[in-house]
């Protein structure tokens, strides 16, 4: 495998822009995932290795401190792309048309891995 170049910012599809925000908190304020192990770090210093391969939509279910009919709204629209928005994510910031912190917390990974906090400290600034 050969190792990607640091990147400055990367541009995500609306799915894995959607993914990110869950996985992030910026969409929603997580709780720990029963459904999933949790690691206290991860890298992401690869954008594309290891990607989340699971059902957003069915994801929300796991964020069990969100009102199950709150939850009902949000996957609704999530099953019609009818998104708030798309970010931009970098290195030390999360662009949008909202005003968004730079930390990225509790990302699904892979098939079945969260992630506590994410690092992107290898990406170019």
């Amino acid at each position: 495998m050969n190792p990607q170049p640091p990147m400055r910012w990367t541009r995500l599809t609306p799915q894995q822009a959607l993914r990110a925000l869950l996985a992030s908190g910026v969409l929603l304020a997580a709780l720990p995932i029963a459904a999933a192990p949790t690691l206290a770090a991860c890298s992401w210093n690869q954008p594309g290795y290891n990607p989340f391969t699971g059902d957003p939509v069915a994801a929300v279910d796991r964020y069990q401190d969100i009102a199950p009919l709150v939850r009902a709204r949000l996957k609704a629209r999530m099953a019609r792309r009818a998104y708030d928005e798309i970010v931009t994510i970098g290195r030390d910031a999360i662009l949008g048309k909202a005003r968004y912190g730079a930390e990225i917390r509790d990302m699904h990974f892979g098939a079945a891995q969260v992630c506590r906090t994410v690092d992107r400290s290898a990406w170019a600034a």
